[in-house]
């Protein structure tokens, strides 16, 4: 015979369901507390005077309450939903992940007097838009595959990577594009693949620059999770590490007839490596901010904005693709659902537009396979926060709500049982429902998770069983 019984603490509860065959019994992490009431109705027999002659105990209910922290799928599967139930699956939300929108990494600007020839560096209207190593391509005077070495804001004067071959008038339009990356790796004569710092902004079809890389060699395949890149045409040099390889978007130029004011139209004597949704004309005078591909006929362009000033034959076009952002869930899931980017300077939202190319400023697309975020050309370079959900096929469980017919319910075993200076108290309810699951959230607290539920009758009749030390 022990002494007297005391109890302390919130105890330990399991359950079991008992509806499905070979179940895991299941315990309520981080139980908070346990209420369980025995209410039954009490039924009075009345005479002619004030007081019963008789009182007994009718229908008797044993509800139960418990508080838990552990948010555990298949404990909630189990003891309240009773729906199919996955390993894996599971979607996870990333929220306000810190991105910044791609670089269109192409730029024209117009000199601002005469440079002569042999000068390393000229004198622009502004360097607006402008970054170290940048190449130049198709202007009369400099040297192919020249590249900008310094910038001085304050002068608007740019340094070039090799002197000029010839003077330079005012006035005149040149045109940089592209960036300049490191290699990590060594590669030998003859091969096709480069090890780059980054492969961020890269794409298919751009030129690929640097020495015992062969002329005219472009991007063919880019492996994001290694940084390497397969090129055109076998290198004609061992590529040692940390040589600096240029890349350079598409450039086209304008062959007759020319563009007048007004007209959508450029004529080339190729289109190929253009594509519709592309950004064409960035800083050509002429061609708006924002202008994109609108079709393809052809030779022929059409610009989804029309030219606010005739464009030349032999114009250098700068085409280049959307701006974008790539999701960092990084390979470990697939893309489920977009919740919205935001400019990060401000925390405004971006609009949806359902345009394949965005062409307002502030508005967005989204990929629903790949997740791959596509914005307006006036918001490159831009930093945003993404906001979507991925699924996780390694991780996690999913459960799959479906509409079942009324009455079905899971069924569980529940065992609650407390221990407290050597004293033991168990309670075994046969069969239990739960009647509700609630998963309250707090600013500054923690989720306690909660299940209300009723015990009955199993089919021997057994309704409980209740031991103690005393």
């Amino acid at each position: 015979m022990a002494g007297l019984q005391f109890g302390f603490g919130s105890g330990i509860l399991y359950g079991l369901r008992t509806d499905v065959a070979n179940a895991t019994p299941i315990k309520f992490g981080i139980l908070q507390d346990v209420s369980i009431d025995w209410n039954g109705e009490i039924k009075e027999l009345f005479g002619q005077l004030q007081y019963p002659v008789d009182v007994a105990r009718g229908k008797t209910k044993i509800e139960g309450k418990a508080k838990f922290a552990q948010i555990s799928g298949p404990e909630f599967n189990n003891l309240f939903f009773g729906q199919t139930i996955q390993f894996g699956g599971q979607k996870i939300q990333s929220y306000s992940e810190a991105q910044t929108i791609t670089d269109v990494d192409t730029q024209t600007v117009v000199t601002n007097g005469s440079t002569a020839s042999g000068a390393t560096s000229i004198v622009c209207v502004s360097v607006t838009g402008l970054e170290v190593g940048m190449y130049t391509t198709g202007t009369t005077g400099i040297p192919a595959n020249t590249f900008i070495t310094a910038i001085n804001t304050t002068t608007n004067t740019v340094s070039l990577s090799a002197a000029t071959t010839a003077v330079i008038s005012t006035a005149t339009a040149i045109y940089f594009a592209g960036d300049q990356l490191t290699t990590t790796a060594a590669s030998a004569s003859g091969a096709t693949t480069l090890t780059l710092s980054s492969v961020q902004g890269l794409y298919i079809g751009m030129t690929v620059l640097g020495t015992g890389v062969a002329a005219a060699t472009t991007i063919t395949a880019i492996n994001t999770t290694t940084n390497v890149i397969t090129i055109s045409a076998a290198l004609t040099a061992a590529v040692a590490i940390g040589a600096l390889i240029g890349v350079m978007p598409l450039s086209l130029t304008t062959t007759t007839p020319a563009n007048t004011l007004g007209s959508p139209l450029l004529t080339f004597a190729s289109t190929t490596g253009a594509a519709v949704g592309n950004i064409i004309g960035v800083g050509v005078p002429g061609i708006p901010v924002g202008t994109v591909i609108a079709s393809l006929t052809g030779t022929t362009i059409t610009m989804s904005n029309n030219s606010t000033a005739a464009i030349a034959i032999g114009t250098v076009i700068p085409i280049s693709p959307a701006p974008t952002v790539t999701p960092n869930f990084s390979g470990a899931g697939v893309f489920d659902m977009d919740l919205g980017p935001l400019y990060a300077a401000t925390g405004v939202p971006f609009t949806y537009t359902a345009l394949a190319q965005p062409v307002v400023q502030g508005t967005y697309t989204v990929n629903p396979t790949t997740g791959l975020y596509t914005f307006a050309p006036q918001d490159a370079s831009t930093p945003v926060l993404l906001n979507y959900t991925y699924i996780s096929a390694a991780t996690g469980y999913k459960i799959t709500g479906t509409n079942l017919q009324m009455g079905t319910t899971p069924r569980f075993e529940a065992v609650f049982a407390q221990s407290y200076n050597g004293n033991f108290l168990t309670l075994k309810l046969f069969q239990c429902v739960s009647s509700k699951l609630t998963m309250p959230t707090k600013i500054d607290d923690y989720v306690i998770n909660e299940v209300d539920f009723q015990a009955f009758a199993n089919a021997a009749g057994t309704v409980f069983e209740l031991s103690t030390s005393s």
